[in-house]
């Protein structure tokens, strides 16, 4: 197989393990950074190109050149995401991720509203451009203490907590004045043992690798690089489960999951990464997870993206034929609840008429003792005035 590797860090860890994963295998590899390559939409029907140039020259690469792509993507996404769109579609090279997964994996809004589409768990979220109405937004967001985030931004940037009425006054009116765009999230509450999270690393049709991330004393901030401890961790069925069915609704196929159980006992998406960090391998030391993309990579190439661009719709299909079958389920509890009803009003009926006829049966008995009461004592009166 012909691999190429996008990435805007080619000298990053990832990136080397990637490669090495894929030589060790018998692959040809080669490193490309998107940011020097040109697209060139032609004219003609498929006959679109890609070129490249490095510090020497420019050249094209050729379709038969690559057989898949990887792609690490971390900045100026713009020019990589119509790279990796040109790659996948114009010219029909089967890529790990779709550009719109990209992109919508990058913007924490635009997550959270496809994930709700999906029907999956996430915070409630606020939205607003011009943050004037503080109360209205805490208040949706279920009350403070809440979380505020930035669009965009990794590794914990642009994150903070609100915790007293002053604190989010003066933070949000900061950003209403800055014409910063900011989502309002609820606060997930960790139990006892503190704040954390698990990152998941989703590879397909399963999670490959996971590690949980307790926040250091005094932060709400689960984040490896900014001192949180983590440690593996295996994941219920269930939880893999929302992890895959996540990054497959934002269309990756590659991702890092961010989940978190909150007091309740409820799983929540908190972000995808389409372009995650690699410290899980220090973490996760028994598993090779540049091997699980290569293996992922190998199984899929020859199938092409149509199948697997595909998978949101039929997602939301999925869904939708589960809202489906939901609402016959409860339709059909509330109809046997309102049989029940008839039935008992029926049998209640029976019972006020059978109530009815006895105590019709108990007041005309009482008239007749009445009656013959009246008459022993008229018999009495004769009986007295005879004597």
């Amino acid at each position: 197989m012909k691999l190429a590797i996008l990435a805007t860090q080619p000298e990053a860890t990832a990136t080397k393990l990637l490669a090495e994963a894929a030589k060790d295998k018998g692959h040809e590899v080669r490193i490309f950074n998107p940011l020097e390559m040109y697209l060139y939409i032609s004219n003609v029907h498929k006959k679109d190109r890609l070129y490249y140039q490095d510090k020497e020259n420019t050249y094209r690469i050729y379709k038969n050149e690559m057989d898949a792509v990887i792609t690490r993507l971390g900045g100026s996404l713009n020019h990589c995401l119509a790279i990796v769109q040109h790659i996948r579609q114009n010219m029909g090279i089967f890529c790990t991720q779709t550009a719109s997964g990209i992109m919508t994996a990058s913007d924490k809004l635009k997550t959270s509203q496809v994930l709700s589409l999906h029907g999956i768990h996430v915070p409630k979220t606020v939205y607003a451009k011009e943050p004037r109405d503080v109360k209205l937004l805490i208040d949706l967001a279920g009350g403070l203490p809440v979380i505020v985030k930035g669009l965009t931004g990794s590794q914990g940037a642009n994150v903070v907590i609100l915790e007293t009425p002053l604190s989010a006054n003066s933070v949000l009116e900061s950003y209403y004045k800055s014409k910063t765009q900011v989502i309002v999230q609820e606060y997930i509450e960790p139990d006892k043992t503190g704040a954390k999270d698990i990152r998941a690393i989703v590879v397909g049709n399963k999670v490959v690798a996971s590690m949980q991330r307790k926040a250091p004393k005094g932060s709400f901030k689960a984040n490896v690089s900014l001192g949180a401890e983590a440690e593996p961790i295996e994941l219920t069925e269930d939880q893999k489960e929302l992890c895959v069915k996540a990054s497959k609704a934002v269309g990756l196929d590659t991702s890092g999951v961010d989940l978190m159980t909150g007091k309740d006992g409820k799983n929540y998406i908190i972000e995808i990464n389409g372009n995650h960090g690699w410290k899980i391998q220090n973490v996760c030391t028994d598993i090779n997870i540049a091997a699980e993309y290569i293996s992922f990579v190998e199984d899929n190439f020859k199938k092409g993206n149509e199948q697997r661009d595909l998978w949101p719709v039929h997602s939301h299909i999925d869904g939708l034929k589960n809202e489906v079958e939901k609402q016959k389920k409860e339709y059909r509890f509330v109809d046997q609840q309102r049989n029940e009803f008839l039935n008992d009003r029926t049998n209640l009926e029976k019972e006020i008429t059978g109530l009815k006829n006895t105590l019709k049966a108990k007041e005309e008995k009482i008239h007749k003792l009445y009656l013959d009461l009246e008459h022993a004592d008229r018999q009495l009166m004769l009986q007295q005035m005879k004597v």
